[in-house]
């Protein structure tokens, strides 16, 4: 087995790790700062969320709610971060990095969920076996011992191949979920004009709204999602650079992709093309001695079957426990007919002002965090909101006391609404200022 792997994993000298690692470290960095890591403020208790398990421990809840922890776990992180970059105690370094980037994804799953960032917390948490400060590092510089003279360059090349092997059974897994869960109509019926017009409001072009409406256009781009996503695994099957390029390529055109027809920029996805880039090719190249040398400790594969596995795992079970599990549900359903999807997203294609007294506070609502909770208190009856729905209320009036004074009043919601032409490939106004419910909020 481990010659199997060895064969499939582009060899790196210790120099060629050590250039890899400094760059890998500098851009997570900018994900980190583009993602305000743990730079946060504190968000109170009763608006925590329960949606995943790992998330629902006492001790994340606190750090969330508690801006000095916040702080204080950052801190240790950054400068964990800024020394794994130099090399300096390059092993407690990267797990500091890795762990403390779990615990923000556990902090961000009490307002969200965190689709963007389990992949790359995924991978740091598997790349801990590499030997990181072996080269082109203090670590290696001061030390007495050369241990990279007893590495193979597969180890070092790990580094640069186990990302490929995460993020393509992520989309293998996604692939899985649209065919699984959405089936064969998911191509056949286009079911990509669906989320193009879902997240028409997001994307910066219009083109998902084109494609839309040419049934041609949808079905064509809906296989070649799926095919893209699910043959993207094959990255790890040679070391070849060229072949690497070309996955890598692929990966490009798809997070291109993600941002014409969603909007969606997810740093930590881009960060991971990185390990496409030709590594091998730069810097002192790995010798014959080192690709001689024994070629993967069982650690190595252990981590790979840890991968497959829980992915196996969380495809056929269907099981969420963001951010380690997942089995992709995003965009893997669909719809039966256009008209389905009309009248089932008719509250997403509407968007809700909020006024009390006759005065506009829809930007305060937006500001305080409560705008899903008041459509929802419009839509159905008390008793039908979730408890989050409800301490978001509380919340609000709260604040409303505090910052208007006097008894809080009725609040009206109105609408505009919007549907989508599936003809035109335009959006059509259906409603405009109509009342959509009022809000006894002093009653919660």
């Amino acid at each position: 087995m481990t010659q199997f792997l060895a064969k499939r994993i582009p060899p790196l000298s210790s120099s060629q790790l050590g250039l890899f690692r400094i760059v890998f470290g500098t851009a997570l960095l900018l994900v980190f700062l583009d993602e305000n890591v743990l730079l946060r403020d504190a968000l109170p208790r009763e608006l925590h969320r329960n949606y995943s398990r790992l998330a629902r421990m006492e001790w994340v809840h606190w750090i969330a709610a508690t801006k000095p922890a916040l702080t204080a776990v950052a801190t240790v992180v950054y400068v964990a971060l800024a020394a794994f970059i130099v090399g300096f105690w390059t092993r407690l370094a990267s797990a500091i990095v890795a762990i403390g980037f779990l615990v923000h994804a556990l902090v961000v799953l009490q307002s969200s969920g965190v689709h963007n960032l389990g992949i790359l917390a995924v991978t740091l948490l598997c790349l801990l076996v590499v030997p990181w400060g072996d080269g082109l590092s203090l670590d290696a510089r001061f030390s007495r011992s050369p241990r990279w003279t007893e590495r193979s360059g597969q180890e070092y090349g790990f580094a640069i191949w186990l990302p490929g092997l995460t993020f393509g059974v992520a989309l293998l897994a996604a692939a899985v979920a649209k065919l699984t869960f959405g089936g064969l109509r998911w191509v056949t019926e286009g079911a990509v004009k669906y989320h193009f017009v879902e997240d028409a409001s997001n994307a910066p072009y219009t083109l998902g709204l084109w494609v839309a409406s040419h049934e041609t256009a949808a079905i064509a781009m809906s296989f070649g999602a799926v095919a893209l996503e699910g043959l993207f695994i094959l990255n790890v099957l040679r070391p070849s650079p060229l072949w690497r390029a070309a996955f890598g390529t692929s990966g490009i055109a798809l997070l291109v992709g993600f941002y014409v027809f969603h909007g969606l920029i997810w740093p930590g996805w881009w960060l991971l093309l990185l390990v496409f880039l030709p590594w091998q090719s730069w810097g002192q190249p790995a010798s014959p001695a080192w690709n001689r040398a024994p070629a993967l400790p069982w650690r190595y594969g252990t981590v790979i079957a840890l991968v497959l596995c829980a992915q196996v795992y969380a495809s056929t079970t269907r099981t969420e426990i963001e951010p380690l599990l997942t089995w992709f549900p995003m965009y893997a359903h669909t719809w039966r007919s256009t008209e389905s999807f009309d009248s089932a997203r008719e509250q997403r294609l509407s968007k809700f002002s909020f006024r009390a007294n006759g005065k506009d506070i829809t930007q305060w609502v937006e500001d305080e965090g409560a705008w899903d909770a008041m459509v929802a208190a419009a839509s159905v009856e008390p008793s039908e909101l979730a408890d989050t729905q409800i301490s978001s209320l509380r919340f609000l009036k709260s604040r409303y006391e505090a910052s208007f004074g006097g008894r809080v009043p009725d609040v009206e919601v109105r609408r505009d609404r919007e549907a989508f032409d599936w003809t035109s490939g335009r959006f059509v106004q259906v409603e405009h200022d109509t009342l959509f419910g009022v809000i006894q909020l002093g009653r919660y």
